[in-house]
């Protein structure tokens, strides 16, 4: 009894040195990768522009050590009936630029909530590492607006039971795009373009500051700005993102340095460790009794362990989804769209519009990833676009439903004879 307590203490300083290990390499991490030009200490300038009915407010602000502070407000009156032509707006924003002292700032446009297109959408999870080609392709079904015809950007707002859910802002470039070249025939060039978020949005990561009822919307563009860069919507980069460079260079010597420390510092209590579970080794193998259930409950592990290879192989024998929808679209021809994908285990649903219905089905059959595709529902002539509207359903090639599989009960190990 005594070398079983031995062992379950042993085990939980054995635990506890391992979490205090983690959190010290967690932030080692951070000070070892620390770069001076991060977005939290490195200051930053913005003048913020919006656009509102008789008027434009704009406020320059500024950010140090991530405080942000408002350093200047204006304000210009125009017709109340109607929203500054784009030349107004260019006007204001230089005179501002001059009254505030905000020259070499970053410029930022706040567009009016009305110009604006807010959808809260939901994606399989499996399509995280592509949202930016995902939100672009699905953006004629989210809007009635192309992407090639608008402003717009996406944050995540959620992820759980396999789906992940986008925050997608959209506006028209054709209303925003006069405003962007009169700024830039004033030698003011936007590198942002911010929207006013609904209630039940702008408390989310990257626009916690827009939770100022009260501030005007131009103060809001200069925290929407000057905030992460990572979390906050900017319709000017049409839903692109950058991945960041971790700086190796700079502190790799002094990592090594500290890990040379860190050895010569675990040295000496991995030693005592080390002649203690020696002692302890040698208990347990005196127990023989002991030792033989642990090698039956290994045999249990290992059993189990095969199992779950076994069910982990049933996945890789399905298609990838995306696989499959990048080679429909390759298969449609250019003059049909969809309307609505559906894809399960082993079969494919397709709807949407064709100059010619009839054509797409040997399109499809030959592809290496369908089979038996047919149409699950007479087609019918759209008298409006003159184009065929068609159902198609279809198998995936070499899919199986996986079953779920029984988990079969362990014969209890026979007493040994001594």
């Amino acid at each position: 009894m005594s070398a079983i307590k031995s062992t379950n203490m042993t085990g939980s300083a054995a635990s506890a040195f391992a979490s205090k290990l983690t959190a010290l390499t967690g932030l080692l991490r951070k000070v070892l990768l620390f770069s001076p030009s991060d977005d939290r200490v490195y200051p930053r300038n913005n003048l913020s522009a919006a656009i509102e009915k008789g008027r434009v407010s704009v406020s320059f602000g500024s950010k140090f050590l991530s405080r942000i502070s408002i350093r200047g407000t204006k304000e210009y009156l125009f017709d109340d009936a109607r929203y500054p032509l784009p030349e107004d707006v260019a006007s204001s924003a230089a005179a501002a630029i001059r009254d505030l002292g905000a020259s070499g700032a970053d410029v930022a446009l706040v567009l009016p909530g009305s110009w604006v297109i807010v959808k809260k959408v939901e994606f399989p999870s499996t399509v995280r590492e592509n949202l930016s080609d995902v939100v672009r392709y699905e953006m004629d079904r989210i809007t009635p607006i192309s992407p090639d015809e608008a402003y717009y950007d996406f944050r995540i707002i959620g992820e759980d039971s396999g789906r992940i859910s986008l925050l997608v802002a959209v506006s028209r470039a054709d209303t925003v795009s006069p405003y962007i070249s009169s700024l830039g025939q004033k030698g003011i060039r936007v590198g942002r373009l911010c929207v006013p978020l609904p209630k039940e949005y702008d408390r989310g990561p990257g626009v916690s500051s827009l939770a100022k009822q009260d501030a005007p919307p131009s103060v809001a563009g200069v925290y929407s700005s000057l905030g992460s860069e990572n979390n906050g919507l900017n319709l000017l980069r049409k839903g692109a993102r950058v991945q960041e460079k971790t700086p190796y260079l700079v502190t790799l010597l002094l990592l090594i340095t500290l890990s040379a420390m860190g050895i010569f510092y675990m040295a000496a209590p991995l030693r005592v460790e080390t002649k203690r579970l020696r002692d302890i080794s040698a208990q347990v193998s005196a127990k023989k009794e002991e030792a033989r259930k642990v090698e039956l409950l290994q045999k249990d592990v290992e059993a189990m362990a095969s199992e779950i290879a076994t069910i982990n192989n049933f996945k890789p024998t399905q298609p990838v989804a995306l696989n499959i929808l990048k080679e429909i679209t390759t298969q449609l021809p250019n003059t049909s769209w969809l309307t609505r994908f559906r894809i399960t285990e082993t079969t494919v649903d397709l709807e949407g519009y064709a100059k010619s219905a009839n054509e797409l089905l040997p399109k499809l059959e030959a592809s290496k990833y369908l089979r038996k595709v047919e149409m699950s529902s007479p087609t019918f002539r759209d008298p409006k676009t003159n184009m065929d509207r068609f159902v198609i359903k279809m198998e995936i090639e070499g899919a199986k439903k996986i079953e779920p599989i029984t988990p079969q009960k362990a014969e209890a190990p026979k007493n040994e004879k001594k």
